[in-house]
């Protein structure tokens, strides 16, 4: 899209933003009286209730950083988070191990 500085695309802006909203909006309801009222008996929703569990499912589970621990590109830059996982692999797998399946040689472990 073009620089949004002119006031054609700040029209389509106000024009689109509503729309998208909406239509997420309808799918929500849509798929709600689809699946939850047959499956968990629960009653059906107009539109501006799901509007409603929309907006408050996105205030109640949004974050203000973006998943790299960072509340914006700036302030991260470009480096990338290391997770080094493999400890905490090791120790699971050590502990399910000895606790259900063999012992640490391999051998199965003999219910006492």
């Amino acid at each position: 899209m073009k620089n949004c500085e002119n006031k054609k695309c700040g029209i389509w802006m106000v024009i689109i933003i509503p729309v998208v909203i909406a239509l997420h909006s309808f799918a929500f309801m849509y798929l709600w009286n689809l699946l939850l009222t047959d499956i968990f008996s629960l009653r059906f929703i107009d539109f501006w209730e799901s509007l409603g569990l929309m907006a408050m499912a996105k205030l109640l589970f949004m974050t203000a950083y973006n998943g790299r621990g960072c509340r914006n590109k700036n302030e991260c830059g470009t480096q990338q988070v290391e997770h080094d996982g493999s400890g905490f692999k090791e120790r699971m797998r050590d502990h399910f191990t000895s606790k259900y399946c063999c012992t640490k040689d391999g051998e199965e472990k003999k219910e006492e």
